[in-house]
């Protein structure tokens, strides 16, 4: 099995969050450790490709922008 690249990691991420919201379901459905999916996460939003969604407490979902 190859390694992805770093775009091809953000491109799963984006895909996933379309279908899913929740960091946890992300992580899983793109198969990327915590700390990495938290770190690309930053990057995602910092560079405005999804914005997160506050449920109260600290749960949070993202949502893509378009």
């Amino acid at each position: 099995m190859m390694r992805r690249g770093r775009l091809e990691i953000l491109f799963d991420i984006l895909e996933a969050i379309e279908t899913e919201s929740n960091p946890t379901n992300i992580m899983f459905k793109t198969r990327i450790c915590w700390n990495i999916l938290k770190e690309k996460l930053d990057f995602i939003v910092k560079a405005e490709l999804a914005e997160p969604k506050l449920l109260g407490g600290e749960a949070e979902n993202l949502s893509v922008n378009r």
